[in-house]
């Protein structure tokens, strides 16, 4: 028999009662998704020095904001401490030269965008927006990411957002079914209606596109 001289040497349980309830939300923005990172600078006629922005500050500045809305229609009660992982899908608009005249795609097309923005900035502005908005209270806490650019489909540019907190590294990834990404995606006024026929911009998440 083995004696415990302290009840130090007692390896501490924590209850399951007090685990951390698991969290997870989604954010779509429509409209052509916008980078950070790219800087100029000019002569502040006031300030008499140089002053540093984001090259494209407007667009920046109004695209964030709406995302940042959109986030926090899904803010978990306070800022989230813990592992995140976050799931990026940037819808884009094909170039012109992709269609033909009856504005089918051509057969030689390509099916991937290989040129855009840098989606590394992208994510920079997606991040700040998450913090912004309270899902966490630091994007530092990202710990898995996955990222990807495709051409839409006819429903118009827009970004989805996913993020859920991650408490194991083999931990399955959550599934967004078609329909509740129909019923979570905020209208947007400008875009064209759905095509009766034709394929959905459903992604399935367990499919490597």
């Amino acid at each position: 028999m083995t004696a415990t001289l302290f009840e130090e040497d007692i390896a501490p349980v924590r209850p399951i009662e007090d685990e951390e309830p698991a969290w997870f939300g989604s954010a779509c923005v429509w409209g052509e998704a916008v980078s950070q990172g790219s800087k100029k600078g000019f002569l502040h006629p006031k300030l008499k020095r140089v002053v540093i922005v984001d090259a494209n500050d407007k667009a920046l500045k109004s695209w964030r904001q709406e995302l940042i809305k959109a986030m926090r229609r899904v803010r978990p009660e306070r800022p989230l401490d813990r592992p995140i992982a976050m799931h990026i899908l940037i819808y884009v608009s094909r170039p012109s030269a992709h269609l033909r005249k009856d504005g089918e795609v051509k057969p030689n097309a390509p099916r991937l965008p290989g040129s855009g923005k840098d989606v590394d900035k992208v994510c920079r502005a997606i991040f700040d927006a998450g913090e912004i908005a309270g899902w966490y209270q630091n994007d530092a806490r990202i710990v898995d990411l996955r990222v990807r650019r495709r051409y839409h489909s006819g429903l118009g540019e827009r970004t989805w957002i996913w993020a859920w907190t991650l408490d194991r590294a083999d931990q399955p990834r959550p599934e967004l079914l078609e329909e509740e990404m129909e019923a979570t995606a905020p209208p947007d006024p400008i875009a064209p209606p759905k095509r009766k026929s034709g394929r959905e911009d459903y992604v399935d998440p367990d499919l490597d596109y």
